[in-house]
């Protein structure tokens, strides 16, 4: 009797957690993920989660009606399980990385790096949402060019010459571990 019991109660937990919603959350498309929604409408969905890093992939991102992938040198891909969809952009709309920059700003850059995520490319502030290798909040790292670009947050390179832009354009004090660099 008591073994019945304990089913029924998981079975109606079970139940209920799956009835929920996933569009009741607030989740949101952003950087290369919302230009490839702003591509292909409908067929994306609707995000279920945020944008995070993956074992095989610099962000992925589940939807309502797939699964967005991106990984380091391609760009931003949804597929639905039938068909594979890549975000068309102009030749001219990534800047290139630079290669060389001032070895003054890169060592800072490395420091602050060092500093706000322990170089890993993947961290997140659960509570504050800055990600990746500086530690950057939604609206800040779209106001960079690599940003505007559409890389993601969590691509560690882009990161890295976003935080030598920062560091260039004199915007470095947005940086909370500035002082000890």
């Amino acid at each position: 009797m008591r073994f019945l019991v304990v089913i029924a109660l998981f079975g109606a937990t079970a139940g209920t957690a799956y009835a929920r919603d996933p569009q009741e959350e607030d989740h949101t498309f952003v950087l290369g993920f919302a230009a490839l929604k702003a591509q292909l409408g409908d067929v994306m969905g609707n995000p279920i989660e945020d944008e995070h890093p993956a074992l095989d992939a610099d962000a992925v991102q589940l939807t309502t009606t797939g699964f967005a992938v991106y990984r380091l040198g391609e760009l931003p891909k949804f597929t639905n399980g039938a068909e594979t969809f890549t975000l068309k952009v102009a030749v001219s709309a990534a800047p290139p990385i630079q290669s060389s920059t001032n070895s003054s700003l890169a060592r800072r850059a490395d420091c602050i790096i060092s500093r706000e995520s322990q170089g890993d490319p993947g961290a997140v502030n659960r509570r504050s949402g800055a990600s990746g290798l500086g530690q950057f909040l939604p609206g800040t790292w779209a106001s960079t060019p690599q940003g505007k670009a559409g890389y993601s947050v969590f691509n560690a390179s882009a990161n890295r010459q976003a935080v030598i832009w920062m560091l260039s354009v004199g915007r470095g004090r947005e940086f909370n571990t500035i002082g000890g660099c």
